[in-house]
């Protein structure tokens, strides 16, 4: 699966988030399985957004964008060692996300909202 031909989802169950700006995750919506730490190295190593996502939907819970300001703003020189040149540029990320199937198999179906 690759993750660039996800689209545009930002009203879907199936949005992922990415977290390099930053992600806010409500207690009990995310898996306790987040803080398997061989398991993450083994199976995403660097790809945290792709663990985050298959933890909160193990959670049966779901991420919704956030009505906040788009504009990513980085540090002068700083991406060109942003995780973005591997995970995304580098499709490091579909990797993971097929490594994540796998094992936990398809999260992404079966879409259940979030409710606090």
């Amino acid at each position: 699966m690759e993750l660039n031909s996800w689209g545009s989802l930002r009203d879907s169950p199936q949005y992922f988030a990415t977290s390099g700006a930053g992600v806010l995750i409500p207690p009990k919506t995310i898996s306790d399985e987040v803080v398997n730490v061989t398991k993450y190295l083994q199976l995403t190593e660097k790809q945290d957004d792709v663990w985050l996502y298959w933890m909160i939907r193990l959670s049966n819970c779901v991420v919704r964008k956030s009505h906040n300001n788009d504009e990513l703003v980085t540090w002068l020189n700083s991406q060109s060692t942003g995780l973005f040149n591997d995970n995304v540029a580098n499709l490091k990320n579909d990797v993971a996300i097929n490594n994540m199937l796998e094992y936990y198999g398809n999260i992404i179906k079966d879409e259940k909202p979030l409710s606090y």
